[in-house]
């Protein structure tokens, strides 16, 4: 292998491997883990207007919930299946107030620390670090847009 070509793929390498070892930011799945819904006002107002069946990321918003007491905002997504006969992908990704949970959060805002889990099925085909990494970016740059305006 090239040197010039060594150093930037072990950053590569690193850089993955940190993405698929524990501390990826997908958080404990709750068992109380609130329904999809419409959405509060406030989560709508967080998410620029965001709503049920509009595409993201990839995905299409199944549902959003929250904030609750502790703060914490969930968008429920759903992909179609690429293979015939197979389920579809779903995801929930959470934004919930900075430090409330002790877990690394593979993304952030001012306000909001970002974590993924309830994949389903588990160990889906058509879902990989690539996209579960645009799906929070998506979502950390609709909350950077929107938290300022939006009350704490």
């Amino acid at each position: 292998m090239n040197r010039r070509l060594l150093a930037p793929a072990l950053v590569l390498a690193l850089a993955l491997a940190s993405l698929l070892t524990a501390g990826t930011g997908e958080a404990p799945d709750r068992a109380d883990l609130p329904a999809p819904g419409p959405g509060s006002a406030r989560a709508r107002a967080l998410l620029g207007g965001l709503a049920v069946g509009d595409p993201f990321a990839g995905f299409e918003v199944e549902g959003l919930a929250g904030p609750g007491e502790d703060g914490a905002l969930y968008l429920h997504l759903i992909r179609s299946p690429t293979a015939s006969g197979a389920p579809p992908t779903k995801i929930v990704l959470s934004a919930v107030p900075r430090g409330l949970l002790p877990h690394n959060p593979p993304a952030q805002t001012d306000r909001y620390d970002l974590y993924f889990g309830h994949v389903r099925p588990e160990n889906p085909e058509d879902l990989d670090g690539d996209a579960i990494r645009e799906a929070l970016e998506a979502l950390a740059a609709r909350l950077r847009a929107h938290e300022p305006r939006a009350a704490p």
